[in-house]
């Protein structure tokens, strides 16, 4: 999720100069989103696309893991993700990172609430007011 997330930022970056932050995060809430008829991201959803970057299946994605195919694009959400800053992001902080997203444990996902949260963070790692 995360590097698809990256992709379409920076491919939208290259597209416009003042990006649109909420329909970049549209875009990437639909990639996630496998059962887009609810209109919420579950949290199997997620799980999915953590496992699919953590290659090794160890409980943790690296950075090389995380930007591999990617390069430089991915590495500002790298950094927005790790809040640790120690260059792993673990399952418990991409359970963190929903869990803000959410804004309640046990509140469902919903696009508006993940387009809220990924335009701030788009505009936070690139700099520009969302």
């Amino acid at each position: 999720m995360l590097r698809i997330i990256a992709m379409v930022f920076f491919a939208g970056m290259a597209l416009s100069q003042a990006p649109d932050f909420e329909a970049l995060a549209a875009q990437s809430f639909a990639r996630v989103d496998r059962d887009p008829a609810n209109g919420v991201i579950s949290t199997h959803e997620l799980d999915a696309v953590f496992d699919s970057m953590d290659s090794d299946g160890n409980g943790e994605v690296l950075r090389e893991q995380f930007t591999q195919g990617d390069g430089l694009a991915s590495l500002g959400f790298f950094n927005y993700f790790d809040s640790n800053h120690d260059g792993v992001i673990l399952k418990s902080e991409m359970d963190s990172i929903r869990l803000r997203m959410c804004g309640a444990e046990g509140s469902p996902l919903t696009r508006a609430k993940f387009v809220r949260f990924y335009a701030a963070a788009l505009a936070a790692i690139s700099g520009v007011g969302a």
